[in-house]
């Protein structure tokens, strides 16, 4: 079993019928962003023409058949993200959700709005209030030490 496997194993046990679909969504939202991140990067991964010296063809090999296997790996793991999104869609309608609810909850290429920019409320009720960045220098942010 893959640790991807096995957290999806245990984000299932966690699930409920309230945060189901929320769940599968933030999976699927990652694992389509990772699918384009591969597809947009797999042309930057070839190492570029060989030196004339004598190691460089066999090296550039290498590092070919290297960048191969690490895409491998990484598509494999975004199957198993689409995967999981799949088992979360079938808990979902263990839980009584419709087909149309679960594929409402996410839609491919869809892009979640940014947060509010405004006062947020606080865990014990207050209001939080986003504040102007303060710049601070190291020796602010780190008591001195270096």
């Amino acid at each position: 079993m893959t640790s991807t496997r096995a957290a999806v194993d245990a984000l299932i046990l966690q699930v409920t019928p309230e945060t189901v679909l929320g769940a599968r969504a933030v999976l699927l939202e990652e694992a389509t962003e990772l699918q384009k991140l591969l597809e947009t990067e797999e042309d930057n991964l070839d190492p570029g023409l060989p030196g004339s010296d004598p190691i460089s063809p066999i090296a550039r090999q290498g590092f070919k058949e290297c960048n191969e296997r690490l895409l491998a790996q990484c598509g494999a793991q975004v199957r198993e993200l689409f995967a999981a999104g799949d088992r979360l869609a079938a808990v979902a309608r263990s839980y009584g959700r419709t087909d149309e609810e679960i594929a409402a909850s996410f839609k491919r290429g869809q892009v979640h709005p940014p947060p509010p920019s405004g006062p947020l409320p606080g865990l014990l009720g207050d209001t939080i209030r986003p504040g102007p960045p303060v710049a601070r220098s190291g020796d602010e942010m780190f008591g001195g030490l270096r």
